[in-house]
């Protein structure tokens, strides 16, 4: 699978590399560990977005999968985008659970910041990918509809 293609480095190496060259970049681990709380805000702001993209796209999958001919696909497509709700909603679950209070320094939040980074980016991806997949499918019914008039 390319590096890439999921949003965040999924390797326990490719991880630690990353992660020693943003806080040598930004120059502290404080620094770097206020990334993370930043890159995670940012995360679950675009994933309640896509959430509310997502109400709009599972209204007109409810309403075409009722149709007689090429129903199923918007069915398969409300299915597919229930799904990447269900990993849009994990997002959004709270950020300090495992944290011990009387162990936190820079280096715990640090590690801690990346290991959430790093999921939820990857629930991100995904969920926009079966989002796009969703998508497809209910155009492709419309489309089919208006090809065959069914």
């Amino acid at each position: 699978m390319p590096r890439n293609l999921l949003g965040a480095p999924l390797g326990k190496a490719d991880r630690e590399a990353y992660c020693a060259a943003l806080v040598e970049c930004l120059g502290s681990e404080r620094a770097a560990g206020q990334y993370f709380v930043t890159a995670i805000d940012r995360i679950t702001n675009k994933s309640i977005g896509l959430i509310t993209a997502a109400s709009i796209f599972a209204a007109l999958a409810l309403f075409l999968s009722e149709r007689p001919h090429w129903g199923w696909l918007s069915a398969i497509g409300l299915v597919v985008l229930l799904v990447a709700v269900i990993l849009l909603c994990s997002n959004m679950i709270a950020t300090s659970a495992g944290l011990d209070s009387s162990a936190l320094n820079d280096r715990v939040i640090l590690s801690h910041g990346l290991k959430l980074s790093t999921g939820r980016t990857v629930r991100f991806t995904i969920a926009l990918y079966l989002t796009a997949i969703s998508f497809a499918l209910i155009v492709a019914q419309v489309l089919l509809g208006v090809i065959w008039g069914g």
